[in-house]
């Protein structure tokens, strides 16, 4: 983290300097989740953020922060989503150039929103590692200043206005569980709830992993590129369409027949860019995308394709418009929002399976 110690007070000032762009996110409380704990139980629900996510209160903190000068350069980023379309959002809303260093493989959803709110995006990239020695050759190469996601101090302290939230809704919370990822957030939050309640960090998944301990499963971290498993040990690989999206996923597609036992299956499952009206939204944000030219790559690999048909149904229209918000660019989320009356949803899913070979021919 940055040497700089962040405090109660800039935390406050942050909220100053944020305040009235932003939403007042609710923090809804949950019977489900307080009947399994034996507690009260609240979830403060910054999906309904700007973005879709609490990003921008980092990133207007910074902002508000630049020198004219600075301004004038322009700011650049670096992340695989959330903070993009954030920095991407408040410096249009501010009228200045983004550069956002995002890495292939990155949701395509969200580099189209990326670049729909007008930042440009650099995809030079192929994963986190390169992305970041991208980040610090663009910077130097350009003389932006870095919008960083987590390890800054305006950053620290505009997520920590989540926590100052928190404890006016419920000010007799005590503990604050908040997700930790690069650490912004649960520093910021930390430091707004210093002295009045106890903070635990968790890591999304974990939780997950122990449960499937619990059952005797071996549970390991790795990348589509090199998965920390031996050769043919696997049955199922069950591939997540971020990586797994079409002509260049050729060494994921290599690694995952690695590590599969002969008869094991690969499955990928994709949205569906043909079933209307979600494909028509799909398209609307990813114009160069080629769902035919998708499909025929994957049979070239030896792949079979069926459809699957799904519903998307909401509780209510605000938490519809939430959700379309997140997942398309601002654009094509009016649009949608246009185009749908009730409250459910017509998905289409491909979902894409191919058997390692049994026998010496691979």
């Amino acid at each position: 983290m940055s040497d700089t110690v962040v405090e109660l007070a800039d935390v406050e000032a942050a909220r100053e300097a944020i305040a009235g762009r932003l939403h007042r996110t609710p923090t809804f409380s949950s019977a489900t989740l307080g009947a399994r704990t034996g507690a009260n139980v609240y979830l403060k629900a910054e999906l309904f953020q700007k973005t879709g996510s609490f990003k921008p209160r980092g990133v207007l903190t910074n902002l508000a922060a630049l020198t004219p000068e600075e301004r004038e350069r322009g700011v650049i980023g670096i992340s695989a989503g959330n903070h993009a379309q954030a920095l991407a959002w408040g410096a249009a809303t501010e009228g200045l150039d983004a550069l956002l260093v995002m890495w292939r493989g990155a949701s395509e959803a969200k580099i189209a929103a990326t670049r729909g709110y007008g930042a440009e995006v650099d995809l030079e990239s192929s994963g986190p590692t390169d992305a970041f020695a991208r980040l610090e050759q663009l910077v130097e190469e350009t003389g932006r200043t870095l919008v960083h996601p987590f390890d800054h101090p305006g950053t620290i302290a505009g997520q920590g206005t989540v926590g100052l939230e928190v404890l006016e809704d419920v000010p007799d919370a005590g503990v604050l569980v908040v997700p930790i990822g690069g650490g912004g957030l649960i520093a910021g939050v930390a430091t707004a709830a210093s002295g009045r309640a106890r903070v635990v960090g968790v890591e999304p998944h974990p939780p997950l992993h122990e449960r499937a301990r619990a059952k005797g499963l071996d549970v390991r971290r790795g990348g589509a590129e090199a998965l920390p498993l031996p050769d043919a040990s696997a049955d199922v690989v069950h591939a997540r369409t971020a990586y797994f999206f079409g002509p260049g996923c050729e060494p994921g597609l290599a690694e995952a027949d690695r590590v599969l036992r002969p008869g094991g299956v690969l499955a990928v499952v994709d949205l569906d860019f043909t079933v209307s009206p979600y494909g028509d939204w799909l398209r609307a944000d990813l114009p160069r995308f080629d769902p035919a030219g998708v499909g025929r790559f994957f049979a070239r690999h030896g792949f079979s394709d069926r459809e699957v048909l799904s519903t998307w149904r909401f509780p209510d229209r605000a938490t519809l418009e939430a959700v379309l918000r997140i997942e398309f660019a601002p654009a094509t989320a009016e649009r949608a929002l246009a185009e749908t009356r009730g409250l459910s949803i017509p998905v289409g899913y491909r979902l894409r399976v191919r058997r390692r070979p049994v026998g010496l021919i691979r």
